[in-house]
């Protein structure tokens, strides 16, 4: 029998659709960047509003739902690959059933019903209405937190609202009146910060004319990342700095360009504009931004020891009950030698590996594969993501951790053209000749 090929299109998406899509998608993320406290009844409102949307999407749009989940079923499959390794993990410690269904609730359940209602609505509203979105929303609280900088008192009322809404006491970033926009702190704003400048730099990049290797750099990217540098000014926050100096590096390397002189005239000009408050934020006594030797970075060398020191304790993991903080009495006599050890006793490890690691285990490399077949599809744009990467290496934050705006993030780029490779029983994207997306899926069967 010769191969049948069963092609299902669905019809283009009306204005409407789009707009209601884009719209739906912006709310979702709001929630998540601004309410990821808020509940009803003791249900999370960003978790329920995530279902309810799923539910809905599943019966008006089924053959799209399918097809998204068809187009993401490996990292579906990695999802719940952490899901049974986290609970293993956790009732071989003696874990909780309530502690360890919480865990299942807030970590792979998320992830997976994120993944695929974001990635419904940004095939329906388009890839520019999902990266506009990003934009907006993210750069929103970041213009907040540019308001709070320069000393808005409405700016930290609408924050301490949004507090006050989610059951929330005065946090310490905004009793010190560090800016964070609407985010829930400083750290996670930088997140925020980097997935966008990501995003934006990716899709730019996949999309725009510098998609060739040896195509110059492009203006609009390092735009980009000095708003994110920018931005992790007025956060106080160092790592997102660190990791934009070394994406930069690699990114000037492989696109060369002479237009980097005139780059250098807008920098200029930024500086001479937004110079007062920088030259304020230096100034001032203890200027955390720029230092190296305050209580945060030394308190990180002793968490990095702690946190070698509990994976070698117990290279199974902890589960998700992990709370360092538990275990540090057991360590004091090696602890108390290091630059920071009451740290121990009080702080998350702030730092994404070894958060991950004293969760799940050795167990990861039961994983491991899935990770690296899934990093080498989306090699194109992992340059990046590397002040991203660098961020979470210093932060509690991270994909499978508690970072749900990345997997908004991950929606939109899987839905680039050249982005999305397709194979057998796969589903292939398209884009049409305006812009809107395409989905179709081939079956082969043999015969």
């Amino acid at each position: 029998m010769v191969p049948q090929q069963e092609i299902l299109t669905e019809p283009r998406p009306t204005i409407l659709e789009r707009a209601l899509a884009a719209t739906l998608l912006a709310v979702l993320l709001l929630i998540n960047v601004a309410l990821i406290d808020f509940s009803i009844a003791d249900f999370p409102v960003r978790g329920m509003a995530a279902i309810a949307l799923l539910g809905a999407a599943i019966l008006i749009y089924p053959a799209r739902v399918l097809a998204v989940v068809r187009q993401h079923s490996l990292l579906l499959w990695l999802t719940a690959g952490f899901a049974f390794l986290g609970a293993f993990v956790s009732f071989a410690n003696g874990t909780e059933f309530s502690l360890v269904w919480q865990g299942l609730m807030e970590v792979p359940l998320q992830v997976a019903v994120t993944v695929i209602i974001a990635s419904v609505l940004v095939q329906i509203a388009g890839v520019g209405a999902g990266i506009w979105v990003i934009a907006a929303v993210i750069g929103g609280s970041a213009l907040v937190a540019v308001l709070q900088f320069m000393g808005l008192d409405a700016a930290w009322q609408l924050r301490e609202w949004l507090g006050n809404l989610q059951g929330l006491s005065r946090s310490e970033p905004v009793i010190n009146r560090r800016p964070m926009g609407i985010s829930f702190s400083p750290i996670q704003l930088s997140t925020q910060l980097c997935v966008a400048f990501a995003v934006f730099a990716a899709a730019r990049d996949r999309l725009g004319s510098t998609a060739e290797s040896k195509a110059p750099a492009d203006p609009l990217i390092l735009f980009a990342l000095a708003v994110l540098v920018v931005g992790s000014l007025v956060t106080l926050t160092r790592s997102p700095i660190l990791g934009a100096a070394i994406f930069l590096v690699f990114y000037t390397l492989l696109r060369p360009g002479t237009w980097l002189v005139f780059g250098g005239l807008l920098a200029v000009v930024a500086i001479y504009l937004i110079g007062p408050y920088i030259l304020d934020l230096v100034q001032q006594s203890a200027p955390r931004v720029i230092r190296t030797d305050d209580g945060s970075v030394m308190a990180r060398a002793s968490m990095n020891t702690f946190g070698l020191m509990l994976f070698a304790d117990n290279p199974l993991g902890y589960g998700y009950a992990f709370r360092p903080g538990d275990h540090w009495t057991r360590f004091w006599q090696e602890l108390q030698y290091t630059p920071s050890p009451d740290a121990a006793a009080d702080k998350e490890l702030h730092n994404y590996l070894l958060n991950m690691l004293n969760t799940y285990g050795i167990g990861l490399l039961l994983i491991l594969p899935l990770v690296v077949v899934l990093l080498k599809r989306a090699q194109p744009v992992l340059i990046f993501f590397i002040p991203y990467i660098v961020h979470i290496l210093f932060h509690n934050s991270g994909p499978f951790w508690t970072d749900i705006p990345f997997w908004f993030g991950v929606a939109v780029l899987s839905a680039l053209p050249r982005h999305v490779q397709p194979d057998d029983e796969y589903v292939e994207y398209a884009m049409d000749e305006d812009g809107r997306n395409r989905a179709s899926r081939a079956r082969t069967a043999a015969g």
